[in-house]
């Protein structure tokens, strides 16, 4: 079963039109409303009125994809615990702005199961990205290379899809703090040692500006996640 987890923020225009897609692809929608104060929710909540197999959630205040994220894994493990999920269930973590094309997701799929791995960090075609954002993304994936030992193409991707039975394990270091995730869902893989791969390349149809997090401060929290991550499981390992 495909299950994908949903952060939205303000994406009144294309949300129900994303939605609509994504429902074609995956068995299960988490979405999570990170504080829009636009019409996001009252129009995810009436598109919501004949659908099955989706969660919803919503937060009061903007709290960052990180959080929104963490919201959905938990709900994750939940049910896997439960056994309504499977450990081989597979999740996808997708923007709700439009950046990530649900039609992908089976070339993921497709390429997750050849190649029997634990995670996939899709990795964007950044042509229509600005310079500096494509010289920042590779400067911290190099580095982020270095602290996880594994060599990172695109390690900001938020594009993914892993086993559920990750989940566990990645909920007892992820720290889920602003735009952390990223880095840290690949670092506590990578340093887990679960079977990782980041050269499956996804089209990105459009380079929207993140509002929120001005790029030098996104680096420095996305470097100090990564240094936190690592010596959580440093300290786990030797208790």
């Amino acid at each position: 079963m495909l299950i994908a987890i949903v952060p939205v923020f303000n994406e009144e225009t294309n949300i129900i039109s994303f939605l609509d897609k994504l429902t074609q692809q995956v068995a299960y929608i988490i979405i999570i409303n990170d504080g829009s104060s636009d019409k996001t929710g009252i129009l995810i909540l009436d598109w919501l009125k004949d659908k099955k197999n989706t969660s919803y959630f919503s937060f009061e205040k903007n709290k960052g994809m990180s959080t929104a994220l963490l919201e959905g894994f938990k709900l994750i493990d939940k049910e896997y615990k439960s056994k309504r999920f499977s450990g081989d269930d597979l999740v996808i973590t997708i923007d709700g702005d439009g950046q990530h094309d649900p039609l992908e997701i089976i070339g993921m799929y497709t390429y997750f199961v050849n190649n029997n791995l634990d995670i996939l960090i899709a990795k964007r075609d950044l042509s229509n990205y600005p310079v500096y954002r494509v010289i920042g993304n590779k400067l911290i994936s190099f580095i982020n290379s270095l602290i996880g030992k594994f060599k990172f193409s695109d390690i900001e991707s938020g594009f993914k899809m892993l086993k559920v039975a990750f989940v566990p394990s990645l909920l007892t270091y992820y720290s889920g703090f602003r735009y952390s995730c990223a880095s840290e869902i690949a670092i506590i893989a990578s340093l887990l040692k679960y079977k990782i791969d980041n050269s499956y390349t996804v089209r990105i149809p459009y380079y929207r500006k993140r509002v929120g997090c001005p790029g030098a401060i996104d680096f420095f929290i996305n470097i100090a996640s990564s240094l936190v991550a690592v010596l959580k499981i440093r300290i786990n390992k030797m208790a």
